[in-house]
């Protein structure tokens, strides 16, 4: 591949209006696919060439008389072209995609995009009819699913009863028990006395020693928002319930609410409300089998790591995936492997053996080695390392869950690692809206800061001009009135800094609030608390190598992308800080 190859396409193609544009009228009454298809579809995916070396192409490959010079010349002429905000791929750490050898997915939210109302407000009816059948009463049947309520990232209390959004250095910024938000004097009582010890899984437990579940959750994947809005919705009904003064059992709420979870996905319920309705429930995107088909095409192998079990993948990837580019190609042909049934985090940390299955999932026995067959059950990370061999430490894992595909998958491999965050998307977008906003408010915050440096310099001025009063005279000198002048020059100039800092408090105040409102109007943004990065903000940046919106944003970068985090700065390196010191990203750009 030539140097313009490698530097010349970093977006996507528009590839739906190109597959059409490929595929003659006749193809699309009748659903088939041109022999040329497929290879000008990955070629133009893959490469983005100069005219001399499109024409050799051309001459070697029928082109459909649909695919104009016109529409040839503008896709192929396009001058580094950056991708979308919000389809954007953002590094925490260098990365370099010519040297990953295999790529694994996880299948929900990453390969498998679900319409986010109807699939939350399935599971969270699912869950509550679960409550009923423990015996809760038929009252809670009443309640509306409503999806602001909760988002991920945010903490469950299991022992107050309370939703809490946190920052990176855990304090409290926001909370609600229920439906009610606490105040700040009411956070500080409850929170800022011992130190939070955070489980991010369900089951996880606090040492090896105890079965006893930390205090504290984590909503670390779009799978738990519905299970933490119905126990915000149980908890603030069970208040309006209690007619006595004892404090309810909220950890035994919380139990419920879990169990009522667990057996609703045990049960097969929500998989087969979804297989019975895929079009409702799941989005269909053209791009996922084009992403996947370019990363082959590319030299990558693929894996799939879900967990999932065999009947739930085969119905959902085959409606995804099943003759997306060949008409005959079926949706495990993408992949080198698939592991169903994982149980991860588990599966990072244990040693269970592979369930060998047959092509329709039904098992044929158990192996440590996985070599020479492609479908598997359970196992453990220790075996698939050992089958990848010298490969181990060029792959890359894509997931959704912050915990169970990125946390444990870098604390115990050299995987690299992306996290899959769908809502950065609508973020991203909102950002671009607020902009004007979002830059006033950053105009508040600096003139806030000079404020904050003159009023401690003036300060440091009083006190030195007051160190050197003079006793009570009876004659005053001119040097006495000139020092009492200056003293009240300061005290008054203290005065005016005073108010100023007030008023660009309350306005920087008011002003983030209604930031706030337009992403959540209870949790405000998804990665950042105030000046802080949320407490999800903070794991993201610390254990995500790459992170995004859809795993389908790679089509906007070549197979040798180059992915490189901004230059982390320290707040002595800041630029109001080193004076004339430039780091070296801003001596590049000055050459």
């Amino acid at each position: 591949m030539s140097s313009y190859q490698e530097d010349a396409l970093d977006e996507a193609l528009p590839l739906q209006q190109i597959e059409d544009e490929f595929q003659s009228s006749d193809d699309r009454e009748n659903g088939s696919a041109t022999p040329w298809r497929g290879k000008v579809l990955t070629e133009l995916t893959t490469l983005s060439m100069p005219p001399s070396e499109w024409e050799e192409l051309r001459n070697q490959t029928p082109i459909p008389p649909t695919l104009s010079s016109d529409s040839l010349a503008l896709l192929l002429a396009q001058d580094k072209p950056k991708p979308p905000y919000s389809r954007r791929v953002f590094a925490n750490r260098q990365l370099r995609l010519d040297r990953i050898d295999w790529i694994g997915f996880d299948m929900d939210y990453t390969i498998l995009r679900y319409s986010a109302e109807p699939m939350d407000k399935l599971s969270y009816d699912q869950g509550l009819a679960q409550l009923m059948e423990l015996g809760y009463d038929k009252e809670i049947e009443s309640f509306q699913y409503n999806p602001q309520r909760a988002m991920r990232g945010l903490l469950i209390d299991k022992e107050k009863g309370n939703l809490l959004q946190i920052n990176r250095h855990r304090h409290v910024a926001a909370a609600y028990h229920g439906h009610q938000p606490l105040g700040k004097e009411e956070r500080k009582q409850t929170y800022r006395r011992s130190p939070m010890k955070f489980s991010n899984s369900p089951n996880s437990k606090t040492s090896k020693k105890t079965t006893k579940s930390p205090r504290f959750r984590m909503i670390d994947s779009l799978f738990g928002v519905p299970e933490a809005c119905l126990y915000s919705d149980l908890v603030e009904w069970q208040e309006q319930q209690n007619k006595t003064s004892e404090p309810l059992d909220y950890l035994a709420l919380y139990q419920d609410v879990r169990k009522a979870m667990d057996q609703a996905h045990a049960t097969g319920s929500i998989h087969q409300c979804i297989r019975n309705d895929f079009d409702k429930y799941i989005i269909k995107d053209p791009e996922v089998s084009v992403t996947l088909e370019r990363l082959r095409a590319s030299g990558k192998q693929l894996f799939l790591l879900t967990n999932s079990d065999w009947d739930y993948t085969d119905a959902a990837m085959t409606y995804l995936l099943d003759g997306q580019i060949e008409p005959q190609r079926r949706w495990h042909d993408f992949f080198e492997l698939v592991i169903v049934r994982s149980g991860k985090p588990r599966f990072f940390r244990t040693d269970e053996p592979f369930e060998k299955l047959d092509n329709a999932g039904k098992t044929v026995g158990s192996n440590r080695s996985i070599l020479g067959h492609k479908f598997w059950r359970g196992g453990n990370q220790e075996d698939l390392d050992r089958f990848l061999g010298e490969a181990r430490d060029r792959v890359l894992y894509i997931g959704d869950h912050i915990f169970g595909d990125i946390l444990r998958t870098k604390k115990s491999s050299a995987w690299r690692t992306m996290l899959v965050v769908e809502e950065l998307e609508r973020e991203l977008l909102l950002l671009q809206e607020i902009k004007d906003q979002w830059n006033s408010w950053e105009k508040f915050e600096e003139r806030r800061s000079e404020l904050n440096n003159s009023h401690n310099d003036l300060q440091v001025l009083l006190e030195r001009l007051q160190q050197f009063e003079t006793p009570t005279q009876t004659k005053i000198t001119l040097q006495d009135k000139a020092h009492a002048a200056a003293v009240e020059r300061a005290e008054r100039q203290l005065q005016q800094v005073q108010r100023e800092l007030d008023e660009v408090v309350e306005k920087s105040t008011v002003l983030l609030e209604q930031i706030n409102q337009r992403f959540n109007p209870y949790w405000g943004m998804l990665f950042r608390e105030g000046h802080q990065y949320s407490y999800l903000g903070e794991q993201v940046r610390s254990f995500a190598c790459l992170y995004t919106s859809r795993m389908t944003n790679l089509l906007c970068y070549t197979s040798n992308q180059y992915f490189r985090p901004p230059l982390p700065l320290l707040p002595h390196e800041m630029p109001e800080e080193r004076g004339d010191i430039r780091t070296p990203k801003e001596k590049s750009v000055k050459r």
